[in-house]
């Protein structure tokens, strides 16, 4: 028995019709998976974040590496469409600042390796809307229509006001929990970055009281600090804001979801010395001030206070978030 390899849709119709073995018997068309595809368009953001995920499986199953890699940074562009990408402003050597808007809100994006300021350092992000940041980090560029369109990218301050934790309003039940499935430790000799297309200085697993120091803040209706995790970790709290920092030091692919109210809004993927820090905020609505006789009909703008959640999935990573409010207008939804 023979066994055909073929490459193309072309060539797999002429073994159906015709390959065949000196004693007649059909042909066996090798699998391995080695040979696996990721599909880098798909349809869903959930079926991107499993496609992400499959990428880490394929990797330990004795796929191409690097085939798999270029993939996955196709899939990355794509991903960054369903997530909403309206504009990516480079500020530096592989140093980006990226703005997303969808029905869920806002998401500013910053990718760094270490060392980098932040592109936001002196800037006072609790008086400045997404808007207001792209006219600053992009003057000569137009504001795109999505943004200006956004209130949340119009009218809300990126950060709240003050470190001070603020306290979540009496009588109403605000679960925030964070906590992850462990899996075992990545040995130190077994992180590489050779997939990673541009060199960058990246943290390791050496590297977590610097991440502590640098990364992790103590503010806001619920905040953690997760440096050395390998495997699932998660956070969520009830929120108009919310930030997470994620700095992979393990090989292989790193993956963060943002959803809110039980609702996948974005995903990304982020590899060793790339820190990614993503900035959500969530939007607001029209309310009613009701009618009478005397009176005309109104309306305001108030903040809802919904559920943010964060999951990152990685072979070693540092992980830091911290849920916040805009205490104006705050209702529930």
């Amino acid at each position: 028995m023979r066994i055909c390899r073929v490459a193309g849709a072309v060539a797999c119709l002429l073994l159906a019709v015709g390959c065949g073995s000196a004693d007649g018997t059909p042909d066996v068309i090798a699998e391995n998976s080695a040979e696996e595809h990721l599909d880098v368009a798909p349809a869903t953001l959930e079926k991107g974040a499993s496609e992400l995920a499959r990428a880490n499986e394929l990797i330990a199953k004795g796929a191409d590496k690097t085939r798999i890699m270029a993939e996955v940074a196709q899939l990355s562009q794509h991903l960054d469409k369903l997530n909403g990408l309206v504009d990516s402003v480079e500020v530096g050597p592989n140093h980006t600042v990226s703005f997303y808007s969808s029905a869920g809100g806002t998401v500013l994006g910053e990718r760094a390796p270490k060392g980098t300021p932040s592109a936001f350092t002196g800037l006072d992000l609790t008086t400045m809307s997404a808007v207001e940041l792209h006219l600053k980090l992009a003057p000569q560029q137009e504001v795109p229509s999505a943004l200006l369109k956004s209130e949340t990218a119009t009218n809300q301050p990126i950060l709240q006001k003050g470190d001070a934790p603020s306290t979540p309003l009496a009588g109403y039940d605000a679960p925030a929990a964070a906590g992850g499935t462990p899996q075992t430790a990545v040995a130190q000799s077994d992180i590489h970055t050779s997939e990673i297309s541009a060199k960058q200085e990246e943290l390791t697993s050496a590297d977590g009281p610097f991440f502590v120091n640098n990364f992790c803040h103590n503010f806001g209706v619920f905040h953690t600090c997760a440096p050395n995790y390998n495997g699932h970790y998660w956070a969520y709290s009830n929120a108009t804001h919310s930030d997470v920092v994620v700095a992979p030091y393990g090989s292989g692919v790193t993956s963060t979801s943002w959803t809110l109210n039980n609702v996948l809004m974005g995903t990304w993927a982020n590899f060793a010395g790339d820190i990614l820090t993503l900035q959500a905020i969530s939007g607001r609505h029209s309310v009613s001030d009701g009618c009478c006789f005397i009176c005309a009909c109104g309306t305001h703008l108030e903040t809802y206070w919904l559920q943010h959640r964060w999951d990152t999935t990685g072979t070693g990573f540092h992980f830091s978030a911290w849920f916040y409010n805009n205490p104006k207008n705050i209702n529930y939804m």
